[in-house]
């Protein structure tokens, strides 16, 4: 039998959430692999449920337990932790991660400019503007559904390329538009059942909504993105500095 150490300054639950992360990264215990119940532990530690509960409920806010009512607890997947200090594209982002990005075109063309897009722009409503819905993946597991606009202007040509490929390096290079600057809102939201469909999760489950605006080196809008993350996967880290006085 397994006990935690009450002479300890280290908390009971501490203790536990400790013992599970190890067999998490001793790969004692591996990714999907259901682990003992709440009731188990408790067994096996001679501490309170409540103790374990605990132990439980920081191990699923970091992302290392993963609860499902009525089903029990696994080993959760990491979450992709992606840093918001420098504008990147997915494929970049992806990359630097050690994975392999992949895109599914889903829709590419023309439509007329709502309000929305035309103030944005600042082109008149009803003008021409290049909309492009793709599914990107990461070691082929959807990770990310958006939907990218750009002007006419910006857009000249794109139809003829291969649009599963990075579109930063398209605009750099066949367009010559080059973001330098984007401003990004997160928002969190919950899953319709067309993006729960595309990226193979429960409807109403956890996404990330973001909202990307890209501007190039005359300060022009060239760009919207506005996109749903899949909340069980990723991570957005954000550092912040403190102000003096």
């Amino acid at each position: 039998m397994t006990t935690v150490d009450k002479t300890s300054p280290i908390p009971a639950y501490f203790q536990i959430y400790q013992y599970i992360k190890n067999k998490v990264s001793s790969n004692e215990w591996q990714i999907g692999m259901q682990i003992p119940t709440e009731r188990e532990l408790t067994e096996l530690f001679c501490v309170s449920r409540m103790t374990v509960r605990h132990a439980f409920t920081i191990l699923a806010q970091e992302g290392i337990v993963l609860r499902e009512v009525g089903k029990g607890s696994f080993i959760a997947e990491p979450k992709i932790n992606q840093t918001l200090r420098k504008l990147t594209g997915f494929s970049e982002d992806m990359l630097a991660q050690g994975k392999k990005p992949s895109t599914k075109v889903l829709e590419a063309g023309y439509i007329e400019a709502e309000p929305f897009l035309a103030e944005k722009f600042k082109i008149p409503v009803g003008a021409r503007v290049f909309r492009l819905k793709r599914l990107r993946l990461a070691d082929n597991k959807p990770m990310c559904l958006e939907t990218v606009y750009l002007t006419e202007k910006n857009s000249k040509g794109l139809m003829d390329e291969d649009l599963s490929q990075s579109l930063y390096s398209l605009l750099r290079e066949k367009m010559g538009v080059i973001p330098v600057r984007a401003k990004q809102q997160i928002q969190a939201g919950l899953s319709t059942r067309d993006e729960a469909n595309l990226l193979r999760i429960g409807v109403g489950d956890a996404v990330l909504r973001l909202t990307r605006y890209t501007f190039d080196e005359n300060n022009e809008q060239i760009e919207i993105v506005i996109s749903a993350y899949r909340g069980d996967l990723y991570v957005f880290d954000v550092e912040l500095v403190a102000l003096e006085g």
